[in-house]
């Protein structure tokens, strides 16, 4: 009688979670609406840049997800901060998507990105928790210096698309990084091609969600939307307990509330 393989026997200890460039359609993308604030009607009249709002949403929105993480890793309950990690995943996974591959699915049918080396046998080494949480921050400070170099290159009439494609894959091994910790994956025991594949699942079960979400909402989650209160995405945050514990929720609004004192003051200077 044959035994059946697990999964993790098939085959070398899985590295890389491919990125398929066709996901969903195009017209999921968050699009940013008309503002009705007077101040930031003139600001924008001022720059007269196409584009610049998504650019600011998206840096700001990548500062907001960074002091969100790196907060609630320390301050919330062990079951609100996996919450916290997957919530992290998910909105990385949602924006990378939009910057690193969805351009090019004309001429890449995907992109491959690292997996944390939870396991390996032949060193001994092996990510614990804090490691992950670690790595997953140091994603999201590299995506926040590629956003702020962006908006700067975009007001200036510069090219953005390469950056573009380094801020996605920043914050697509933010995601991934932030999945395999929500998962809990370093408490698994075991080889470590089994180890490899519980944190190719916990990626590829992350992007599944992520999926699942932007057809539920009718928008894709990026760090842009999440820096406008009337999107789909922002609206659902509100709403949905269960993705969004509260006390997760109240951290998250308290540092965008305190970004936009900041950006305002730094407007007025």
């Amino acid at each position: 009688m044959t035994t059946r393989k697990a999964p993790w026997e098939k085959g070398r200890p899985r590295r890389e979670l491919a990125f398929p460039a066709v996901q969903t359609p195009t017209d999921l993308d968050f699009v940013p609406k008309k503002s009705r604030d007077p101040e930031e009607i003139a600001r924008l009249q001022e720059q007269k840049r196409a584009g610049q709002v998504i650019v600011r949403k998206q840096r700001m929105g990548i500062t907001v997800l960074q002091r969100t993480f790196e907060e609630g890793m320390r301050e919330l309950s062990a079951g609100d901060a996996d919450q916290l990690a997957r919530f992290t995943s998910e909105v990385g996974l949602g924006s990378a998507y939009h910057l690193f591959v969805q351009h090019d699915a004309d001429m890449v049918g995907e992109r491959r990105v690292k997996l944390p080396i939870v396991q390996d046998d032949s060193t001994d080494e092996r990510f614990y928790r804090k490691d992950l949480a670690i790595i997953t921050e140091f994603w999201l400070m590299a995506a926040g210096l590629e956003a702020n170099a962006i908006e700067k290159a975009h007001r200036k009439n510069r090219g953005i698309e390469a950056r573009s494609r380094r801020l996605g894959r920043s914050l697509a091994e933010a995601g991934i990084y932030a999945a395999v910790l929500a998962e809990r994956v370093p408490q698994q025991q075991g080889s470590e091609e089994k180890m490899q594949w519980h944190a190719w699942k916990a990626a590829q079960d992350s992007m599944r969600h992520m999926l699942e979400l932007t057809n539920k909402i009718g928008e894709r989650p990026t760090v842009a939307a999440l820096m406008d209160s009337h999107s789909n995405f922002s609206q659902y945050l509100y709403a949905d307990n269960e993705f969004m514990p509260l006390d997760v929720y109240d951290l998250l609004q308290d540092q965008i509330r305190t970004l936009q004192r900041e950006e305002a003051v730094r407007t007025q200077d």
